[in-house]
């Protein structure tokens, strides 16, 4: 995904950003999206739960992207992180790339599909109770992002994971967030 191929005519991106993620660019990607969606004619409500999926989505690549995917040789060869806010017909999609160790693929695939099979009722438990194991196991990642997110969003997650090397995999996590699901 490189941001000046990302446009498509029937659909207006808002922000794209293709780089290496910390705490500096963080502030800036955040900055610039809170002005991108205040320059939008958007319901209040919308606004605030695209940007703190937006918000999540950051932390996400922050916190869990595999900063060690490449052997000393290939260091120069920097392996970018990538995100984009898109505006749809329907209403936005938040689409978010980066490295991710080859080994965590299936678990996080199949986190996904749990996620996707539960209905509102059951996402709204099983948040809670993965909430109640992260107070308790603040340092093991109680897979609340995932989680939030497709509570926050009223939509399935989509994910697609292409090989990067020997170690590490490109992984691609979609968002809808749909206007009527207020």
């Amino acid at each position: 995904m490189n941001c000046a191929s990302m446009t498509f005519p029937e659909h207006q991106t808002l922000f794209c950003f293709e780089g290496q993620i910390d705490e500096e660019t963080i502030d800036q990607i955040l900055e610039t999206v809170e002005k991108k969606l205040s320059e939008v004619e958007l319901n209040k409500k919308i606004r605030k739960r695209i940007f703190s999926i937006f918000v999540e989505c950051l932390q996400n690549i922050y916190l869990h992207a595999y900063r060690n995917s490449l052997n000393p040789a290939e260091e120069e060869q920097e392996v970018q992180h990538k995100m984009r806010l898109v505006r749809l017909q329907e209403g936005y999609l938040i689409e978010t790339t980066n490295p991710i160790n080859r080994m965590k693929v299936a678990r996080i695939k199949d986190q996904i599909e749990r996620i996707n099979s539960l209905s509102k009722i059951d996402l709204d438990a099983l948040y809670l109770q993965a909430w109640q194991r992260a107070r308790f196991m603040p340092d093991k990642g109680a897979g609340l992002g995932f989680i939030d997110i497709a509570r926050r969003s009223g939509a399935k997650l989509e994910c697609d994971f292409k090989p990067l090397n020997s170690k590490s995999a490109f992984f691609t996590l979609k968002v809808k967030v749909l206007e009527q699901a207020v």
